[in-house]
């Protein structure tokens, strides 16, 4: 509620909340969240002032905006990662079977296939790599001139009730870095953007990786309750959040200019497929389960 929250004095909630009452893999994108989406709770609370003919705050009267829920290729993309595990663990069993008919075939070459665990553990990670592989270029688009909202109105980017994570919008906004100070921020966990027009969630990953603790010329929890310029990807979710390109400083001569933070999210998604690849061409190498 972060974002809808601080965008009600510049568009009717109605339309910020069309999202949590209407997208049909709303649910789904708020599997890790402990409440289900708050414009779901404030229907429910509207259904049950009606029943009892109270007034309520918002006009939630109307039907949600309807949303094809069919099979969609961006939502696939969307939980790809994911999604390769039981496709890899489906193309194993298929693979036993293989081997099972190359058994009562007397094919030698093909029986070892039947009833092997190694590769059942193996496909699992080589699914989760190729799902990341698949979804990286769509997650983080190139940004370039041609495609970059500068200064776009958070309440805009709110209230499509059809978006996704993976749309990836490039955006460039202003505003006042909010977070903690300090040692307990040093990954960057805890950083909102404060616009003209609201507040947005803020993800950084360090170049480093899960290794953002060591010593770094500059970090973002450095920058707290100072005014900077963010480039990187919106995405609108149950928790909408912009994905960190770039952090920079207006130009302030006392510390010798602008002050740079660069975010390496794909960088460290390739790595992780890599390493997934990696793991399972080994378990199969390796053999012996």
């Amino acid at each position: 509620a972060l974002s809808l929250g601080s965008v009600y004095a510049h568009l009717p909630l109605e339309q910020v909340l069309e999202w949590d009452r209407s997208n049909p893999y709303r649910n789904w994108l708020a599997v890790n969240n402990a409440h289900p989406p708050l414009g779901d709770r404030l229907q429910l609370l509207a259904f049950y002032a009606r029943h009892w003919r109270l007034e309520t705050e918002l006009d939630l009267n109307t039907k949600p905006v309807y949303v094809s829920s069919r099979w969609s290729r961006r939502f696939g993309l969307q939980v790809a990662p994911f999604l390769g595990m039981p496709l890899g663990i489906l193309a194993a069993v298929a693979l036993w079977l293989v081997g099972g008919v190359a058994g009562l075939a007397q094919i030698s070459s093909l029986e070892w296939l039947w009833g092997d665990r190694g590769i059942l553990i193996a496909l699992i990670p080589i699914g989760f790599s190729i799902g990341t592989f698949l979804r990286i270029n769509p997650f983080f688009p190139d940004i370039k001139p041609s495609n970059l909202k500068v200064e776009p109105s958070l309440p805009d980017l709110l209230k499509n009730p059809a978006a996704l994570p993976i749309d990836s919008l490039p955006v460039q906004l202003q505003g006042k870095l909010l977070g903690r100070q300090g040692i307990g921020n040093w990954l960057g966990q805890d950083l909102i953007l404060d616009t003209q027009t609201g507040l947005i969630k803020i993800h950084h990953c360090s170049q480093l990786g899960q290794l953002g603790l060591l010593p770094q010329s500059l970090r973002p929890s450095e920058l707290v309750h100072r005014s900077i310029t963010v480039k990187g990807w919106f995405r609108r979710g149950a928790t909408p959040w912009i994905d960190l390109e770039l952090l920079q400083t207006q130009r302030d001569h006392a510390v010798g200019g602008i002050r740079k933070v660069q975010s390496a999210h794909p960088i460290w998604s390739t790595l992780l497929a890599s390493l997934a690849a990696l793991l399972g061409t080994y378990l199969i190498v390796r053999g012996g389960y």
